[in-house]
């Protein structure tokens, strides 16, 4: 009979200390749900007096000294850029061929052509890992763009499949 008390109380006890830990944790979710909700409407109200003073071009301490809180914008290189849209063009160029066209053959070789720019993706955007991901990206881009997807898929060829196999992870990366 003791041991059956001492069971009892044992429980009785664990069951006190899960509801106070449970009513703990709540009191402390409700805190900082009530943390995140004074922060976004902060940045909501920033947002609003930097769109409100660029609008009507007063300067104003405040505008200057959100201004310098925030992050400035990366600057790219025009040369980067020059070569992203060059690939965008040349991708554009073969999937709006391989759309328009219905020769198996050259469909084939427009196949051929999409896989070999982008495998020569690093050496024409540069080698870096940044540089290159942003380059299949753009690559992914004009694929996209041309419905290029869907002409790889009915060209049946071992060099669209082997492309689709690349392009996709990257297209449902982004």
């Amino acid at each position: 009979m003791t041991l059956l008390r001492g069971l009892t109380l044992l429980c009785g006890v664990g069951a006190l200390v899960l509801i106070i830990v449970f009513i703990a944790l709540r009191v402390y979710l409700a805190s900082q749900s009530k943390k995140i909700v004074k922060k976004v409407r902060r940045e909501k109200q920033v947002d609003r007096e930097l769109s409100h003073n660029t609008q009507t071009n007063i300067p104003s301490e405040s505008r200057s000294e959100t201004l310098s809180t925030l992050p400035a914008p990366v600057r790219r290189d025009p040369e980067v850029l020059r070569r992203e849209q060059e690939v965008l063009r040349d991708s554009l160029h073969i999937f709006r061929q391989l759309k328009a066209c219905k020769d198996k053959e050259t469909r084939s070789r427009l196949c051929l052509e999409a896989s070999d720019l982008f495998d020569d993706l690093p050496n024409r955007v540069g080698r870096s890992a940044a540089a290159t991901t942003s380059g299949q990206i753009v690559f992914c881009n004009g694929l996209m763009e041309c419905n290029g997807l869907d002409e790889l898929q009915d060209c049946k060829d071992g060099a669209a499949e082997k492309l689709i196999e690349r392009v996709l992870p990257i297209i449902f990366a982004f």
